[in-house]
């Protein structure tokens, strides 16, 4: 009872519904994708997505999408030479990520993440540093030697 069955007619039907889902969705990343471009002031031009970057973009949640694609526009793709394999590269570095279970931080956020963990480093230095040099040898004394304490040589109650 039930299941549909497996014969032709519904193969043809589940196939054309993807199709019309497949080109809905497209048609909204396009959107999407134009809409970026007009906020990035001529950084990006739809010459920038190819088939294979939309289709990408088309393969992820649209609040995704565009999260990915804020990261494009926040970060300097003015210096790369293959756009489009720059693009295809955060979407992966995405996906990555997400199939690790981690969370996607945008470039900001990753650039806080470096810089928090470097002034954590330079403080943890700073202070091994600073106990070096505590525990050092004694200061010199005025005969250019180390001073002793009384309590170190035996001779608490003792004058010098």
């Amino acid at each position: 009872m039930g299941g549909g069955g497996n014969n032709e007619k519904r193969k043809a039907k589940l196939s054309e519904l993807r199709a019309f889902q497949g080109s809905r969705v497209a048609r909204e990343v396009r959107e999407i994708v134009d809409e970026f471009i007009e906020k990035s002031a001529g950084v990006l031009s739809s010459e920038d997505f190819d088939d294979r970057v939309i289709e990408a973009l088309c393969s992820l949640p649209r609040d995704t999408c565009k999260q990915v694609l804020d990261e494009i526009l926040v970060s300097n793709i003015a210096g790369a030479k293959n756009r489009q394999r720059w693009m295809m590269g955060c979407i992966k570095r995405y996906l990555e990520k997400t199939a690790k279970g981690e969370d996607f931080l945008t470039l900001e956020e990753e650039k806080a993440g470096i810089i928090a963990k470097q002034k954590q480093e330079r403080a943890n230095a700073a202070s091994a540093a600073s106990a070096a040099k505590r525990s050092g040898p004694p200061p010199a004394g005025k005969n250019g030697k180390p001073q002793s304490s009384k309590f170190a040589r035996g001779r608490i109650g003792e004058a010098s």
